[in-house]
């Protein structure tokens, strides 16, 4: 989990959310949409079940997730699921693109401070 940049969804079928097992215990949250879908709750809506599911289902003690520090719609869905920032590394490489200067930020949610409650409110 070190510092990199995803570029934005590009092309028909470039979204999708899911969790990627890191460890038995921990696991990360990633979704990506199209522009057209910003800002309808889809984020929020799967990424909260797929907290939920991480969680009940697959017996992971902790989730986290990241994202360009300047995504504040993304850092909000972060938030909106209980998610804690524990940390902002810095980016480098050739291939950064405008928003990746100010870094990337890393939430976390740990299976105490969890509430599995389902979808967060707006």
């Amino acid at each position: 989990m070190s510092g990199r940049c995803a570029a934005p969804p590009a092309g028909p079928s470039s979204a999708g959310s899911g969790l990627w097992p890191e460890t038995a215990r921990l696991a990360e949250l990633g979704y990506r949409l199209r522009q057209a879908e910003w800002g309808q709750g889809f984020a929020s809506e799967s990424a909260a079940a797929l907290v939920n599911w991480g969680f009940e289902n697959a017996g992971y003690d902790t989730i986290v997730a990241c994202t360009m520090a300047v995504n504040n719609p993304s850092r909000r869905v972060m938030e909106k699921l209980g998610m804690r920032h524990t940390r902002t590394v810095d980016v480098t490489g050739p291939d950064i693109f405008p928003g990746c200067e100010q870094g990337e930020v890393w939430y976390e949610l740990n299976r105490a401070d969890w509430k599995g409650t389902g979808p967060p409110s707006p």
